[in-house]
């Protein structure tokens, strides 16, 4: 069983739904045609993200699992961490069947303070009261998450594309932070999400990306596998890499994964530890 754990389908913008943060790298595409790509590569279930260009509207992500409820495993959405009503509005969101968890990105230049300045440490502690996973999306901020999960030792903390991104000038660059990485990943409340490999290296190097190999491997080699779950980022992925290279190097690249391992990062984690708070 493969569970694709980050994908985005999306809707086209429209007067009642419009983009509130549009962005080159995630464009239209529908619930049923994502599946027809992650099927064709062999994946059995996906977990719809919502877009960031969405806002915080998650009508599409709900909507689309609903309508494919044995190939969309479940929804990780995005709520306003700073509205009024906090605690009750994470309540309605994770009531609604396939709610898995609340996902904040801080890539966007007005966001990527958040966590220096401690603007989400209410978001924090609610999600812990009420055991909700938090996904979060912060490169090059692993020494502040490492701050965050240490304050937070209830709340499980999923790290988004292991906190790297594509905008270094070079291979090093795009793993300057990686000590710091190690460091987060060895916190017993944080999850890796192993996404992003192929995309950081990809300007630099040509598959497999073996620098991204030697880095993954020191992870492994640092935490082990069990709390590690992979995802694609499709469709941004595809800017940069083939979906079908995205699962390949996880499955078929690195082997320096155990078997079983391997099918521990490809789905059978994410299904033990992160299961939709009600089923559809």
């Amino acid at each position: 069983m493969i569970i694709d754990t980050h994908v985005h389908y999306t809707q086209s913008a429209t007067p009642d739904r419009p983009y509130l943060h549009p962005r080159g790298s995630v464009w239209p595409i529908s619930v049923d045609d994502l599946l027809v790509q992650s099927g064709a590569c062999a994946v059995n279930q996906v977990v719809q993200v919502t877009a960031s260009c969405m806002g915080y509207d998650n009508r599409y992500s709900f909507e689309g699992a609903y309508s494919r409820p044995d190939e969309v495993f479940g929804v990780v959405g995005r709520l306003d961490p700073f509205g009024p009503d906090l605690q009750a509005r994470i309540e309605r969101f994770m009531e609604q069947p396939k709610a898995i968890g609340i996902r904040q990105t801080l890539h966007h230049d007005w966001a990527s303070h958040w966590l220096q300045e401690g603007r989400l440490d209410l978001f924090f502690s609610e999600a812990e009261k009420l055991n909700i996973p938090v996904f979060i999306y912060a490169p090059d901020q692993a020494e502040q998450l490492i701050g965050v999960a240490q304050r937070y030792p209830g709340m499980r903390l999923v790290v988004d594309h292991t906190c790297l991104q594509h905008k270094a000038q070079s291979i090093q660059g795009v793993f300057a932070h990686w000590p710091n990485v190690i460091k987060l990943a060895q916190l017993p409340n944080v999850w890796m999400k192993v996404s992003y490999f192929p995309e950081a290296a990809a300007q630099f190097e040509q598959y497999p990306f073996l620098t991204s190999q030697q880095r993954f491997q020191e992870l492994y080699e640092s935490i082990g596998a069990q709390r590690m779950v992979w995802g694609s980022n499709f469709t941004p992925l595809t800017e940069l890499c083939s979906y079908a290279n995205a699962l390949n190097f996880m499955k078929v690249e690195c082997k320096f994964l155990s078997p079983l391992d391997r099918l521990a990062v490809l789905g059978g984690n994410f299904s033990r530890d992160f299961k939709p708070s009600r089923v559809y």
